[in-house]
């Protein structure tokens, strides 16, 4: 299993990501986490 975490300034962009992902065959692991100095996060995995 692989593990990474994609991050982005705005949550439009953080969507475009994680769909890009997905369609590389990756998936969403846990919910959106946000941190105001850093942008939105989102941990995916791939088996």
């Amino acid at each position: 299993m692989e593990y990474k975490i994609v991050q982005e300034n705005l949550i439009i962009g953080l969507s475009n990501k994680v769909n890009e992902e997905i369609r590389k065959g990756w998936k969403p692991q846990g919910g959106v986490n946000f941190r105001r100095t850093e942008g939105f996060f989102q941990a995916m995995i791939k088996e």
